[in-house]
């Protein structure tokens, strides 16, 4: 087995933290700004309504991942593996959206699932390119 670089490994985490502040960043500046762009016109509404839910997809993949270091377990996945966190924290914010409308009654926005969506799709190419040196032994 192929000993993985240290500084690669250093890279990932950093290129992880900075993407979850980056997508918690979102969640928390459309809070302030949305208030301040009063009156807004249709698109000004449907971006700062579903930014959130793009920064929350981004955040969250290597929010889960990067949990793994606090626990002690260096993450060490290919690249399909963090596909699959990235589907699965498209499906837990789409299921949120569902909660949301079934037990608070806010409405449900196709648009917020879409944001969701892109912000995990997004997050998978960034992690492939931090972790390009690591997983480039590995196969699929």
């Amino acid at each position: 087995m192929v000993r993985q670089p240290r500084v690669a490994e250093q890279r990932d985490t950093v290129v992880g933290v900075v993407a979850t502040i980056v997508g918690m960043t979102l969640v928390v500046a459309t809070r302030v700004v949305r208030p301040l762009a009063e009156p807004m016109g249709p698109i000004t509404s449907v971006l700062l309504g579903s930014l959130p839910n793009f920064g929350a997809g981004l955040a969250m993949p290597f929010a889960i991942t990067n949990t793994q270091c606090l626990l002690g377990r260096r993450p060490d996945m290919r690249r399909l593996q963090f596909c699959v966190v990235c589907a699965l924290a498209c499906v837990l914010l789409g299921l949120w959206e569902y909660v949301q409308f079934m037990v608070w009654g806010y409405p449900f926005d196709s648009n917020d699932v879409v944001a969701s969506g892109a912000g995990a799709t997004l997050a998978a190419p960034v992690a492939g390119w931090c972790r390009r040196e690591r997983t480039s032994w590995r196969r699929f």
